[in-house]
This record gives structure tokens, C-alpha cells and sequence, in this order.
């Protein structure tokens, strides 16, 4: 009896607060179930698109036909072993991005993790690993947005699938202007030298997987890569929130 009670208090507690605040949807800005603590009402969350086979064996970029590798990956070796992605970037998608890195919505990260824990057994290439690494912002960005969003989904991944998250093994030490709207060879020397390791001890001999929100060109994740494999790191792997599909 006092389990329904309760129940019932917080049903009204909700209810009159979804009254003086309500909530709507992140992507169509329908109102939401005053009982749902997620960002997307029900018919948007059926919108995101989860990453699913064909794809690049290397970068996990989506394909139309299962051919192994995509054209930028076939025949060429890089730092970054394999990467994946838990979601299609997509228009549902887009609005919970941009609310996360550009909006102060610290708040999404625990959705958006939870997101990346449905699709992360699907991927056991990626689970072989000692620790995982977010990747760094500068300094100057992480004192604008007051957060590092990699590092917030790492951690909430972590509670989900038991990880561990290491984060005073490498810097970023290049304030590198955004990517959004550069093409690959641009991000590429965007963001060349941009890290430095700073713990070598704790990178040599390790399998670690690097977390995003988002894979574009892989640019910075492969230049993270290299200066983990330059310190010793035995394999590198990534795990993204998203992935660009083909233009």
C-alpha cells in the first residue's frame, strides 16, 4: 500500500510540475509524457537510426552494399584500428547533438549513453579493451562549455557496461578551430599535433577505446590514435555516439 501511495505522490508531483514546466520534444516539440524523462517523445525515439551491417569494417562508415572496406579505408593502414558508432547521425538525432555540445545540456549525456549501451554488445570488436579514454578538449572549449560531452558519455557508458575511464593520460594541447565545416584534408591538418600523452605509463602495452559524439572523417580520432600508438598503446579502438553516413 505505501509503494502505491508513493507511486501515486509522485505521479501528482510530476503532473502539477509538467503544468508550471512543461517539457516537449527535442526534435518535434510535441509535448512530453509529463511521466517520461526522456527527450523524445515516443514516435521520435522510433526515429534513430541504430548503425546497422553493411558498414566499413575499419571506420564503420554505413554502406549501401557489404564490400569490407570503404574507399577510404581499402588499402590504406591508419592508426585507429576500428571504430563504431551506436547511431546514425540523423534530423531525430541532430537537435539532441547540438543540445549537448552547443546548448549547455549537460543533462542529455545519461539518455545519449544509454543509447550508446543498447548498441554496444553489438559490437564485440570494439569490447576487448583495457580502459577507455574520452577524447580531450582544450582547455580554452572546456572552460567555454563548462564540460567535455565525450567525457560525460564515457563515464555514464562506463556505469552501464562496468568500464573503466581514464582521463589524465593524454592532453589536448592545440586549441584547433571547429571542424563542422571543413572538408577531410582540412580536419586532417586541423588537427594535426593536437595531443600530447602525458601518462606513457599508463598508454604502453594497453587495448584502449577512444569515445566521441560524433565520427565525420575520423580526423581527430586517428590523430588521437597515432600519439597513442607512438606512446605504446598495443590497439585503439573507438566508439562514437554517431556516425556521418555517405554525403
Amino acid at each position: 500500500m505505501k509503494q502505491k501511495k508513493a507511486s501515486a505522490i509522485t505521479r501528482m508531483g510530476r503532473y502539477i510540475l509538467n503544468i508550471f514546466l512543461p517539457r516537449v520534444c527535442l526534435s518535434c516539440k510535441e509535448d512530453l509524457d509529463y511521466m517520461s524523462d526522456d527527450p523524445l517523445c515516443l514516435d521520435c525515439l522510433s526515429g534513430l537510426e541504430y548503425l546497422q551491417k553493411p558498414y566499413c569494417e575499419r571506420c564503420g562508415l554505413p554502406l549501401e552494399f557489404s564490400r569490407g572496406f570503404c574507399y577510404d579505408c581499402e588499402g590504406v593502414e591508419h592508426p585507429l584500428d576500428c571504430a563504431r558508432s551506436a547511431l546514425i547521425y540523423n534530423e531525430t538525432l541532430k537537435p539532441l547533438i547540438h543540445g549537448i555540445k552547443y546548448s549547455g545540456r549537460d543533462d542529455l549525456a545519461k539518455f545519449l549513453a544509454r543509447e550508446m549501451g543498447k548498441a554496444y554488445d553489438y559490437f564485440p570488436e570494439i569490447k576487448d579493451i583495457d580502459f577507455v579514454i574520452p577524447v580531450p578538449l582544450h582547455k580554452k572549449r572546456l572552460h567555454a562549455r563548462g564540460y567535455n560531452q565525450a567525457e560525460l558519455l564515457a563515464k555514464e557508458l562506463a556505469k552501464l557496461k562496468g568500464l573503466t575511464v581514464i582521463t589524465n593520460a593524454v592532453k589536448r594541447i592545440n586549441s584547433t578551430p571547429t571542424q563542422t565545416q571543413l572538408n577531410r584534408e582540412q580536419r586532417q591538418k586541423n588537427v594535426r599535433g593536437a595531443f600530447k600523452v602525458i601518462r606513457p605509463d599508463l598508454i604502453s602495452g594497453k587495448k584502449i577505446l577512444l569515445i566521441d559524439d560524433v565520427a565525420t572523417t575520423l580526423a581527430t580520432l586517428d590523430e588521437l590514435a597515432a600519439s597513442l600508438k607512438e606512446a605504446g598503446a598495443a590497439h585503439i579502438a573507438a566508439y562514437t555516439l554517431a556516425r556521418e553516413p555517405l554525403a
